[in-house]
């Protein structure tokens, strides 16, 4: 275990107090085949989709993240560009960005990634919301 409180599994640090194992599946691909592939395509309402066979490991992957950062942020918005930076840097660790990032869509991706990111609006909106913060003290 390392001086920031993570264990080093394999080739990928876990977070202690991580959900989930930091999404053990993923992981033990990972580090027995490195970054998986992901591809991208757009509804007609601009949406991004992933595509592929990890696309439920993707999703688990942004939903973790987004649990990860302080509720003192009240938006995605808000969120420092340094540590949205962190986020491409954790994606990059566990699925293939780099033929995305050559493509001259990658300002595209980036777009959709962060909206998919932007789940942590409504994150914050539950765990703001006093029935769910009396709820959760209920069940403590």
């Amino acid at each position: 275990m390392s001086a920031k409180g993570e264990k080093i599994v394999g080739k990928s640090p876990v977070f202690i107090g991580q959900t989930g194992g930091a999404n053990p599946r993923l992981r033990k691909i990972t580090d027995e085949l490195g970054p998986q592939p992901i591809r991208f395509e757009w509804k007609e309402n601009g949406m991004m989709l992933p595509l592929g066979d990890h696309l439920s490991h993707w999703a688990n992957l942004l939903r973790e993240i987004v649990r990860e950062f302080p509720m003192h942020f009240g938006s995605w918005r808000s969120i420092p560009p340094e540590r949205k930076a962190r986020v491409l840097r954790k994606i990059g660790n566990q699925f293939d960005l780099k033929p995305h990032m050559q493509f001259e869509l990658w300002p595209e991706i980036r777009k959709g990634i962060d909206q998919h990111l932007e789940d942590w609006d409504e994150h914050i909106r539950f765990w703001s919301d006093p029935k769910n913060i009396d709820r959760c003290a209920q069940n403590a």
